[in-house]
């Protein structure tokens, strides 16, 4: 920072997760895992370093607004996440396989989405012993509830896998889901699951909170869900509707490749860093 000074050159912190003040964030569940015994320590790290930059740059509405009440008096631009045209590229390539099945995916980076995912658990049981041909695909290093075993052969895994693998296995899904705690630390997060999903024309099922009720437009280009009975009707409504998942879905792409490519730029990010 010393040396960005001497030089008259801002320094900006670039973050689009809500892991900078431990207090406000340590009830949530996934921080009680052993791998995140050292958090605190870690959101210290975070919030010196913030500390000594000038501005910030975040992705969502609700980080800004938390970050403003941190860094008081210090600027906060927004720019969204957006696909890189390398995914752009690899997403557009893919084509959908016919099948008979239908198949729910849930798509998860870590164990942090251990409680989301958990939120939804009986609503897609329920569903799957209604219909055998109602699949479920499980991405990522979530733990599978045991109450899943009932349903077993309607359940397919896969590890982590690379971003670059990552459009191939959405084009496996039906229908994303997108399921998120209501908290303050979820809300912070961005729309990218229902972003990469939209590329490969799959459309996604959301949890309501107050971000993603600005960015998808429920019964348009995606599904909010409220409560447990709007998940159940929600994905009922696509699991029998065809042409209901694939004109939500081609909304949604024609929006994400308009909106959300490298090439959209915030105006606001451009004018504060190059102007």
């Amino acid at each position: 920072k010393s040396k960005a000074q001497k030089e008259h050159i801002k320094v900006y912190y670039d973050i689009d997760d809500y892991i900078f003040n431990y207090d406000a964030i340590k009830n949530i569940g996934f921080l009680k895992g052993k791998e995140y015994k050292n958090f605190k320590e870690y959101t210290k790290i975070i919030k010196n370093c913030m500390d000594i930059c000038d501005a910030y740059i975040v992705s969502t509405v609700n980080l800004k607004n938390v970050v403003q009440q941190q860094f008081v008096n210090k600027k906060v631009i927004i720019n969204r996440n957006v696909a890189s045209m390398e995914m752009v590229i690899e997403s557009l390539r893919l084509k959908k396989v016919k099948k008979d099945s239908i198949t729910l995916g849930y798509f998860s980076g870590s164990t942090t989405h251990n409680d989301d995912f958990e939120s939804i658990k009986d609503v897609l049981i329920s569903i799957m012993k209604e219909n055998i041909n109602i699949h479920l695909l499980v991405a990522g290093q979530i733990e599978l509830p045991v109450e899943f075993n009932s349903v077993k052969n309607q359940v397919e895994r896969f590890e982590f896998v690379s971003w670059k693998e990552l459009p191939h296995l959405l084009m496996k899904a039906d229908i994303n889901l997108m399921p998120l705690e209501n908290t303050i630390f979820h809300a912070c997060k961005s729309e990218n699951k229902w972003m990469e999903a939209a590329l490969v024309n799959v459309p996604t099922i959301a949890s309501w909170n107050n971000e993603l009720e600005t960015i998808i437009q429920d019964g348009v280009d995606g599904f909010l869900c409220k409560d447990m009975q709007e998940w159940n009707d929600k994905i009922h409504r696509l699991v029998d509707d065809e042409s209901l998942r694939k004109k939500m879905a081609s909304v949604a792409h024609e929006r994400v490749m308009k909106e959300y490519t490298t090439d959209d730029i915030e105006l606001e990010v451009f004018e504060t860093i190059v102007g």
